[in-house]
């Protein structure tokens, strides 16, 4: 029996989490050190997520997480 696997790209998890938080993508691109051009590009899937823009990433979205 094989299962369906469902991958989601990255940008659609940032984007829920940005909402979940209250956060624009302008003040997420600020965070981030990039241009609001390139946080619209990464989540809509025009740029691939790179491992340093993944780790800041992650480390801004859950930093206020225990």
């Amino acid at each position: 029996m094989t299962k369906n696997v469902i991958a989601i790209p990255p940008g659609y998890t940032i984007e829920e989490q940005l909402n979940e938080r209250g956060l624009t993508q302008k003040e997420f691109a600020k965070l981030m050190e990039l241009s609001e051009n390139s946080i619209n590009a990464l989540i809509s899937g025009q740029i691939l997520l790179s491992e340093d823009i993944a780790t800041t990433a992650f480390n801004e979205i859950f930093e206020d997480m225990p």
